[in-house]
This record gives C-alpha cells, structure tokens and sequence, in this order.
C-alpha cells in the first residue's frame, strides 16, 4: 500500500554546550519528498547516528530531536483517520529531567494545536557514537497530527518538560502543501479530535512496524 513519509529528516540542534550561542537553531534542510516504503526503528536509529556523525565536533549537544511523518495511504483511510495522520518523534536531552517532553505543538499564525500523544517511552540509547554527542536521554513518541497542517504551513514546537519551551523543531512549507497536493488526498478539517483506535493501529503498524508491540506499547 501506498505510504507517505516526510523524506528528508528534519532535525534541528539547539544549546550546543561548546557553542550554545552559534547553535542555538541550527536546522537541517534539504528538499522534502514522500516515500512509498515503511520505516522500521533500525531506520530510526541509523537516521540517528548518521546525525551524530555530522554534529561530533560540537559534542556534547544538549539537545536534539527529529521526526518522521506518515499519512493516510489513500482517500479511504484518511477518512477512517478523521483527516489525521501520525508522527514518530525521537528526542535526546543532556538533562534527563527535560524529557518525556511537555507537549508537542503545532503553530498556524495565532492558532495553538497541542498534537495528542498516542505512546511515548524512553529508549535505551546503546550507540557509543550517539551516547557521546546526544547523550544517554532518549524519549520516543508517536503522536498524532491534522493532515490539513500541512497544507497550512504550519510550525511544530517542542516544549521539554522543563528549562526550554518553543524549541522549533520545523516550519511546513509551500514544498509540502505541493508535495500532499500529489497524493491526491481530498484534506479538509479533521471530522474529530482524535482517528478512532483501530483505524491508528493499523496506520502505525503498517508504516512504523515493530516500532509498538502487539498489546499497543514499544516493540
């Protein structure tokens, strides 16, 4: 089945230790794309390391956060998901005291959308080369989020539980309002506030598989 995840990475580095000024935001770009293939945590994880490779130099990091979003795979499933899709965020604290985050927020001009959390857990972090520049601190989340964000170039934030709220994790743009034009969805506002169980289930288990276990929690 068709799939729809946000291609290139957006990560963004902020309080670098060494350099809390110069790296305050500093955001990975790139040209955005959706592909057709699931994402398992290895990819997740190997996503994670290659980052830790680009931002050694500035080792210890304090903080650090990525994404990958997915859609509904087509018309009938985006209306079963009541016009929402889901995100896997991963984010790394130096304080373990920041994480689970607070909240995950999405910000169109004066608007606040507080994304609801479908599952978060910490995760262990083993990858010497990660430990080193990220950390120990891992939390991951799923969380879901409107697809009409998208088309609204929308803002999503990150505020950790405490020290640090608005860590600006990306900024949607006119690439991805063409790029969710492509898929051919019909995106209005979502008919609830939440996809109902099932429908999410089978969304995550299919694009993001063994990241939860059977019983809902992480695989």
């Amino acid at each position: 089945m068709k799939r729809a995840t946000l291609a290139v990475l957006a990560s963004l580095v902020a309080g670098c230790a060494a350099q809390p000024q110069t790296f305050e935001h500093r955001v990975r770009t790139g040209a955005p794309g959706w592909k057709a293939q699931p994402v398992a945590p290895a990819a997740l994880d190997a996503r994670i390391r290659e980052a830790a490779n680009e931002y050694q130099e500035h080792a210890p990091v304090l903080r650090y956060a990525q994404y990958d979003a997915a859609l509904p795979a087509d018309q009938n499933e985006y209306d079963q998901m009541a016009g929402h899709g889901v995100i896997v965020l991963s984010v790394f604290s130096q304080d373990p005291a920041e994480l689970p985050p607070k909240y995950f927020v999405a910000v169109v001009g004066s608007e606040q959308f507080v994304l609801p959390l479908v599952f978060g857990a910490r995760t262990p972090v083993t990858d010497p080369q990660v430990a080193h520049v990220f950390g120990v601190n891992r939390w991951d989340g799923i969380y879901e989020i409107p697809v009409q964000l998208f088309q609204r170039h929308a803002e999503i934030h990150i505020d950790f539980a405490k020290n640090r709220e608005g860590f600006v994790l990306d900024r949607f743009s006119d690439s991805e309002e063409s790029l969710l034009k492509n898929t051919g969805l019909r995106v209005s506002a979502p008919s609830r506030s939440s996809a109902p169980v099932e429908a999410r289930m089978k969304l995550i288990e299919r694009e993001y598989p063994g990241f939860l276990s059977s019983d809902g929690t992480q695989g």
